[in-house]
């Protein structure tokens, strides 16, 4: 491990020297530390992560209204008596 410390003034180098510093990284490095990251940031807010926790799941229940068989044939004949009715402007 290189522990080399450099002074840096400059916002941009600052930037791009942490940049290279994570790209140097193998991948599973960097997935654990922002694991750690994301339990301290839990943390702070008071939540407490562990292996049972999950996702939050909404469940919403619509329930329609039953129709009569009245009221299904009038939307039927409704539906079916439109397009007549179109047919009869247009002419």
């Amino acid at each position: 491990m290189d522990k080399t410390i450099r002074k840096i003034t400059d916002p941009k180098q600052q930037q791009a020297e942490t940049y290279r510093y994570w790209q140097s990284l193998p991948v599973g490095d960097r997935l654990v530390a922002v694991w750690e990251a994301s339990v301290d940031a839990y943390g702070f807010k008071g939540v407490r992560l562990d292996d049972e926790q999950r996702s939050e799941r909404t469940l919403t229940r619509v329930q329609r209204r039953t129709r009569d068989i009245a009221d299904v044939e009038a939307l039927r004949n409704a539906a079916l008596e439109s397009p007549k009715q179109e047919q009869k402007r247009s002419d």
